[in-house]
Formats: structure tokens, sequence, C-alpha cells
């Protein structure tokens, strides 16, 4: 058996925001893109097993935006030679979409949203450390939107 090669750092998570200019009182969402090495997964939001670690996306709240729950992709199911339970993953590349609306007395500008997101790597045969990697949204409120137009 080979130890894993691939230590760290992993690629940085791409966020961007649809659309990326949304007036006062409007809705979108920001996704989050997470490429996860090839050779390697991570465990999904909801890991066959209560024991691992699930992958996360927490974002800090700023103000005059409310965040919704982040929507997680749906993972596929893998036996390991190492557990006898069916595990739930991630491989490959893994969008997370988190609705946002911009509140109705929000000022114009630009609103930077900063986040993370948690997760395990593993190989088929062996898990790196839990680790977190910042990720960050850039989201322009503009003027409202005159509603007799």
């Amino acid at each position: 058996m080979t130890a894993p090669t691939y230590l760290s750092p992993w690629p940085s998570p791409a966020a961007r925001v649809e659309p990326a200019d949304l007036a006062p009182g409007g809705h979108g969402r920001i996704v989050v893109t997470v490429d996860i090495p090839d050779g390697y997964h991570v465990q999904s939001n909801r890991p066959g097993d209560p024991f691992l670690i699930p992958t996360t996306l927490r974002l800090d709240e700023t103000g005059d935006l409310a965040l919704g729950a982040p929507v997680y992709p749906d993972g596929e199911t893998q036996r390991f030679d190492w557990t006898p339970a069916v595990l739930d993953v991630y491989r490959g590349t893994i969008e997370i979409a988190v609705p946002v609306e911009v509140g109705t007395g929000a000022t114009p500008g630009v609103r930077t949203i900063s986040g993370r997101v948690g997760y395990q790597g593993c190989s088929d045969s062996a898990c790196l450390p839990p680790a977190e990697l910042s990720v960050e949204a850039v989201l322009e409120v503009g003027v409202p939107r005159d509603p007799s137009t």
C-alpha cells in the first residue's frame, strides 16, 4: 500500500454570486466550487458513519444580507476495505449553493462574504487530518429598481 503523496495545500475553493449584482430586496445564491484532487475523496455532508468528518460550508453573516442554509450535492456511495460501512463521498468537483437575500434597506456598494469549507481528504487507504480552507465571494448591491418601470 502506498501512502498519500498529495498532503497540502489542497486547491482553494472558488466562490461566485449569481447574479453578481442584486438590488435591495433581491434574491440570489452564493455558489462555492470545491476541487478535490485526483485520487482523493472527502466525506459528503451526510457521511455514512457518524464518526467521520462531513464536508461543511460556513459563511459569515454580513449585516444587510440574509444567508440561507447551504445546499449540498448528493454524494456517491462507496465501500472501502477499512470499514464495513457504506460511505457517502464526494470526488472531483462539487458545488455548494447558499441562498442570499439583500435587505430592503441595504445601501448600494460592494459586500465581501467570507467563510470556510471544512473537510477531511482521504485516499482509498488513508486519511489526512481534518482541515479548513477560506473562501470569499463578492456581491455588488445595486441601486433599488424603480417598481414603476
